[in-house]
């Protein structure tokens, strides 16, 4: 018991010393070659010379990335045919293009109703719209491209939500 109590103690001081060693034989040099003075570290003759300069990386841009098209809400609307706060309707969205390509074909689902967009081309708009057949909507739910169907510069702008206190249904 003893004895493998004091090999344990004698491996863990070996482990210490070779560490004590090994930190001894890293000598730090400063050799010149051909004027330029440069500090290195002399490790292993096998591994050979480290420098501890800091290297200057200058970056370089080889490609450009694509124009694409940014689609987003600029506004929407509620209108009912009949009482001014109840009964049928239509929810309508006005969706710009503010990038930089035109957009192909796309769905909106307005109030958890789909509906489609050909296109839209840089800086034009669509006025997609759903209808509902009772009131009062307390609430508006519009997302653009909502098949994920455009590669877009910014998927941010898609969605927007209203929550809101309808006035009283009509009599």
């Amino acid at each position: 018991m003893r004895m493998r109590k004091a090999l344990r103690i004698g491996l863990g001081l070996w482990g210490v010393v070779v560490f004590v060693l090994t930190l001894r034989i890293v000598n730090v040099s400063t050799p010149s070659f051909a004027g330029m003075e440069t500090e290195y570290l002399d490790y292993f003759p096998l591994i050979g010379r480290v420098s501890t300069s800091t290297p200057t990386i200058t970056p370089t841009v080889t490609g450009t990335l694509p124009a694409l098209p940014d689609l987003g809400i600029a506004s929407f609307g509620v209108t009912y045919y009949g009482c001014p706060w109840g009964g049928p309707g239509k929810i309508m969205a006005r969706v710009v293009n503010v990038g930089e390509a035109d957009a192909g074909h796309f769905s909106v689902d307005i109030n958890f109703i789909r509906t489609t967009v050909d296109g839209v081309e840089v800086g034009g708009y669509r006025d997609p719209s759903v209808e509902f057949s009772e009131g009062p909507i307390g609430s508006i739910g519009i997302l653009v491209d909502s098949e994920g169907e455009v590669w877009e510069s910014n998927e941010g702008n898609n969605f927007i939500g209203v929550i809101y206190t309808p006035p009283p249904p009509c009599e």
